[in-house]
């Protein structure tokens, strides 16, 4: 059961911190996307870095993410996601974001 301040979406639009120590994520990866309990795998559409669409970003990074999962995911506003790199063999957490309008 959905409370009235959360919403279900499987196509999220975030802006995004990646860790300082990951080995970042491209356009087209398979991640995880973590919202509180919840994961879902998901796919990286497109990145947007300062403006401009590019095709991969780097440790440290602020960029905007558009992605997709498998299944919707029930989230409020002010809720905060994790991208996983589950293959990673060392920093696994790749990313912290917050969803966008």
């Amino acid at each position: 059961m959905i409370s009235h301040k959360e919403e279900t979406s499987s196509k999220f639009n975030m802006e995004c911190q990646l860790a300082k120590f990951t080995d970042g994520f491209a356009v087209g990866d398979a991640v995880h996307l973590f919202a509180g309990l919840q994961s879902e795998p998901a796919k990286i559409d497109s990145i947007t870095v300062d403006g401009k669409d590019v095709t991969q970003v780097k440790a440290g990074s602020v960029c905007k993410v558009v992605l997709t999962v498998q299944k919707d995911i029930a989230y409020s506003k002010d809720d905060r996601f994790l991208i996983v790199q589950l293959n990673y063999p060392k920093q696994r957490f790749v990313a912290g974001c917050e969803v966008v309008q």
